[in-house]
């Protein structure tokens, strides 16, 4: 599925549930030493994967909540959630599924000593977070509020367009993940 450039504030809800429901099986279908089995050193493992989006989710929603926040007290009855402008249209295709080549994580977004159960549970805590920010009222309209990127201070995303980009950024890491388990050797593992 391609990267959503647009959707409906009920489809990014129905998106995150799905991520999140996909998510949360992983663990409860492997055990440890499946989560942790990874083909090479420079490969990540499942609880690995599960952990860099935790991180990149959180350090969105670091700044994501308090713009929202400062925008308290208006609502919208816009429904729609869009990208806004180019170099967010830009990023979304680069961390999306489809993306043609692979980005190297920001050092302090890679996982280091994964401990699986802890990385599926602030992976869902995430999730929640995003659930609420989309369904909670009031809604703000999220096309307007801007936020500071947290990995590149200078420049400054719609809250829209950074919940498309962890949805599609999601997205990628559970296909990393799902594809784990088809690979040689990991049936070895028990």
């Amino acid at each position: 599925m391609a990267a959503r450039t647009e959707c409906t504030r009920e489809q990014a809800i129905a998106e995150f549930r799905k991520l999140a429901d996909q998510f949360t099986a992983i663990p409860q279908e492997y055990n440890r030493e499946q989560l942790l089995w990874r083909l090479d050193v420079k490969a990540w493992c499942m609880a690995e994967c599960a952990e860099h989006v935790a991180l990149t989710n959180a350090a969105y929603l670091r700044k994501i909540k308090p713009a929202i926040s400062a925008a308290a007290g208006t609502s919208s009855t816009n429904e729609s959630l869009r990208i806004g402008g180019w170099l967010s249209a830009l990023l979304l295709k680069s961390v999306s599924p489809e993306a043609s080549r692979k980005l190297k994580a920001p050092t302090k977004m890679r996982p280091l000593n994964v401990d699986p159960q802890e990385a599926f549970k602030k992976l869902a805590a995430t999730h929640d977070e995003i659930l609420s920010i989309l369904s909670t009222p009031p809604k703000p309209d999220l096309n307007r509020i801007r936020f500071q990127n947290p990995f590149v201070p200078l420049i400054r995303f719609t809250v829209a367009s950074g919940i498309l980009i962890m949805a599609a950024h999601g997205r990628r890491h559970l296909l990393q993940a799902e594809r784990i388990p088809e690979q040689s050797g990991f049936s070895a593992v028990r």
